[in-house]
C-alpha cells in the first residue's frame, strides 16, 4: 500500500462550525540572502510566518489593491516581526497585492502570496514552484481547492525587499502547512466546502460520508483505495449537485481532483 502526502495536518472527522472560514498557511524556514533591511538578520537566521486569508471576504480575482480586507502576511526573523494587512494594500502600480495561482502547463506551475501597504516601498511575498514534470502544484483556478501545497515546498522562498531601490532579505522555506481554522486532512476542503454550503441535510450527509471514507484510507495508508472513494465522490457531485449549483460542483470536483492528480507517489 502507498501513502499520500497529507497536505493540511490532522482531520478533526465532524461537521465545521459556522464561523470557519480563515485559511492559513505557516511556513518556516532560514535566511539566504540579506543586507541591511532587517538589522541582525543574517545568513541562517530562522524564519517563521503565517498567511491568513478569510475565505468569506474572498475577491473572485484574487487581487486586494485598495484596501480590502480579510489578507494578512506575518512574519518573524531574528528581534523583528512585520506584518502586512490588505486593509492597508496599495492600489497604486508597481508591486501588486495578491494572490496568484499560475497554472503553466508545459511550463511550471507557481503560487504567490504578496501584499504591499498604500505609500510604503516595502513588500513581502511567499512563493511556491513545481517545475518538475507532471506539475501538480496547481489545478485551475480555485483559491484553496486547486493548490497541492507539497509539490511547491522543494522551490519555495519567502522575500522581503525594497520595491524601487536597495533592500533584500530572502528565505527558502522548508516547512509549509495549509489549514482551514486549523482544521485539516487530505479532504479536508472539500469537507468544508461540503459542510458550507445550501445543499440539503440527505445530500450533505451522503457527500461527507464519503469524503470521510477516502480520510480514512488514507490515514491507514491505503492511498489507492481513498483517490477510488474520491473519483466516486467526483460522479456524486457531478450526478446531484451540478444542476443545483454549478460553482459549488466545479470547486468540489476540481478540489478531488487535485488531489487525485497529486497521486500517490509524492510522499511516504
Amino acid at each position: 500500500m502507498r501513502k499520500i502526502v497529507v497536505w493540511l495536518g490532522a482531520l478533526l472527522i465532524g461537521v465545521l462550525p459556522a464561523w470557519s472560514q480563515v485559511l492559513r498557511i505557516e511556513f518556516s524556514g532560514e535566511v539566504t540572502q540579506a543586507d541591511v533591511l532587517l538589522p541582525g538578520v543574517i545568513i541562517g537566521t530562522p524564519l517563521t510566518g503565517r498567511v491568513e486569508v478569510d475565505l468569506a471576504q474572498l475577491p473572485e480575482d484574487y487581487y486586494y489593491g485598495g484596501g480590502h480586507p480579510g489578507y494578512t502576511i506575518q512574519f518573524s526573523a531574528g528581534t523583528h516581526t512585520v506584518l502586512f494587512d490588505s486593509i492597508n494594500a496599495s492600489r497604486d502600480g508597481g508591486f501588486t497585492p495578491g494572490i496568484f495561482l499560475n497554472d503553466e502547463g508545459g511550463n511550471y506551475d507557481w503560487v504567490g502570496f504578496q501584499l504591499r501597504n498604500q505609500d510604503d516601498p516595502l513588500a513581502v511575498t511567499l512563493r511556491f514552484e513545481d517545475v518538475i514534470p507532471p506539475f501538480a502544484l496547481v489545478n485551475g483556478n480555485y483559491l484553496p481547492e486547486s493548490i497541492h501545497l507539497p509539490t511547491g515546498l522543494s522551490r519555495a522562498t519567502f522575500t522581503y525587499f525594497h520595491s524601487f531601490g536597495p533592500g533584500f532579505v530572502q528565505a527558502r522555506v522548508t516547512s509549509a502547512t495549509m489549514t482551514i481554522d486549523g482544521v485539516g486532512g487530505v479532504t479536508a476542503i472539500l469537507l468544508w466546502r461540503v459542510n458550507h454550503s445550501n445543499l440539503p441535510a440527505q445530500q450533505k450527509r451522503a457527500l461527507l460520508s464519503m469524503l470521510q471514507a477516502a480520510e480514512q484510507e488514507f490515514a491507514d495508508g491505503d492511498c489507492e483505495a481513498g483517490l477510488r472513494h474520491l473519483e466516486k465522490f467526483q460522479k456524486r457531485v457531478h450526478a446531484q449537485v451540478e444542476k443545483s449549483d454549478a460553482e459549488l460542483a466545479r470547486r468540489l470536483i476540481v478540489g478531488a481532483e487535485t488531489i487525485i492528480e497529486a497521486g500517490c507517489g509524492l510522499g511516504s
